[in-house]
């Protein structure tokens, strides 16, 4: 089923581990940075595998920033929930939504802004307690409150669980993409 985007605040692609979960999200980005430029996408990547991620070597331009340990992914999602959306919003209560924006004012540069995170397992079971309440926090703010402000998720866990991604956060995610082994 094609869909369209700019239409989709956030997907989530899950599936048994080696499944081709990543395979398939580098393929919508490597679209996605084909149609747009760097000055209109921009890619924030977290995936606590380190040197051995999918995107260790995925260096396209319109990356802004990757991390790979819990404390950088929490702290990119920090500065994207708490410095990121309030200058969005404060350019947005000038001009007005995100799509008539990008289109009325494209002398303005308002690009298109994705957090990817992959191995979200792996992430929640590495989080001590407060560090996962915060996490579960700044996740859910993401997807509820800055679509209209053209910040989008990518969510890559194995399964959606309320441990993983929080049911109120899950709920708000139509697109979905299961991504299934080849059975021996």
């Amino acid at each position: 089923k094609a869909v369209d985007l700019l239409k989709a605040p956030a997907i989530v692609v899950s599936g048994e581990p080696r499944s081709g979960k990543s395979w398939i999200v580098k393929l919508i980005l490597n679209q996605m940075c084909a149609y747009m430029s760097p000055n209109d996408l921009h890619l924030y990547i977290g995936d606590p595998k380190n040197q051995i991620s999918e995107y260790a070597n995925y260096d396209l331009p319109h990356v802004r920033r990757k991390e790979y340990t819990v404390d950088s992914v929490i702290d990119m999602l920090r500065y994207l929930v708490n410095t990121e959306a309030p200058r969005r919003k404060k350019i947005m209560q000038q001009y007005g939504y995100v799509l008539e924006f990008r289109r009325d004012h494209p002398e303005v540069t308002f690009p298109f802004l994705y957090v990817v995170l992959d191995e979200m397992m792996s992430l929640a079971n590495a989080m001590g307690k407060e560090d996962a309440r915060e996490y579960r926090e700044l996740i859910e703010r993401f997807v509820s409150e800055f679509p209209a402000l053209g910040m989008r998720a990518i969510f890559i866990p194995h399964r959606v669980k309320n441990d993983v991604i929080p049911k109120s956060v899950s709920e708000l995610i139509s697109v979905r993409i299961t991504a299934k082994s080849a059975s021996d």
